[in-house]
């Protein structure tokens, strides 16, 4: 009767009365569950409640971010990424929930996700890793999981929101000093600053920029680009382009 009713409310949409039925509490063992049919469902499930305010500081335990985090292992499937980085998304923005996720191994799962074929998933991989990113030792973790490649290869996508989302983390891990090192030792800014020469990824120009612009902060990034050729090719563009965000 109880999993009926539950399969019910969940049809509904009935949140509220799943929550007080103790629904999040009776989830949660099973997202560990060794049926990975069960353990997408049970996800599925606890990530529709999280919606909801009243759930998250459950949802928020160590236990469960946890389990949610071993749930962006490559071997889980496509829906149990879809539905435990959105959750992942919902408590994200509170300091503790970030230092669980970087203290249960989060970071290295988020990067391995970021080469996922499916847009869904790296929509919210990203969106997760932009939270993160506002902490200086998530900027540093993630430069130790060596996330600079992943998200370079990430702005090829053919979707622009992606695109937009990639340099959005990419400008906020930049503001460490070792990040734009590793940008630098796989000539990042010249692979960004190619897309100022396309008027088809217009949209991105003022992203770029940031990005680039963070970057020339330190004296060697600066000296590479003048090498390079880039700095005369950024400064060709800002004096003949239309001023950014018109």
């Amino acid at each position: 009767w109880y999993q009926r009713r539950v399969r019910a409310l969940v049809a509904e949409g009935n949140r509220m009365e799943l929550f007080e039925m103790g629904v999040v509490q009776a989830t949660i063992p099973h997202l560990s569950s060794q049926d990975a049919a069960t353990r997408r469902s049970s996800v599925m499930l606890l990530n529709s409640l999280t919606q909801l305010e009243e759930a998250r500081p459950l949802v928020r335990s160590r236990e469960v971010v946890a389990a949610l985090v071993a749930l962006l292992k490559p071997e889980e499937t496509v829906m149990s990424h879809e539905h435990a980085t959105k959750c992942l998304l919902t408590i994200a923005d509170q300091y503790q929930t970030k230092n669980d996720i970087l203290e249960e191994g989060g970071i290295e799962n988020l990067v391995a996700l970021l080469s996922n074929p499916d847009p869904l998933v790296l929509q919210n991989t990203l969106l997760v890793l932009e939270q993160l990113s506002a902490d200086y030792e998530c900027r540093i973790a993630l430069n130790q999981a060596n996330v600079v490649g992943p998200l370079l290869e990430a702005v090829k996508s053919e979707y622009p929101v992606i695109q937009i989302l990639v340099l959005k983390v990419l400008y906020l891990v930049c503001q460490e000093e070792c990040v734009r090192a590793s940008m630098g030792e796989v000539n990042g800014l010249e692979a960004l600053l190619a897309y100022l020469k396309d008027e088809e990824m217009k949209d991105l120009h003022k992203d770029v920029i940031n990005v680039v612009g963070v970057c020339m902060l330190d004296p060697e990034q600066l000296d590479a680009m003048k090498d390079s050729g880039s700095i005369l090719a950024m400064a060709s563009y800002l004096t003949t382009a239309e001023p950014l965000g018109q």
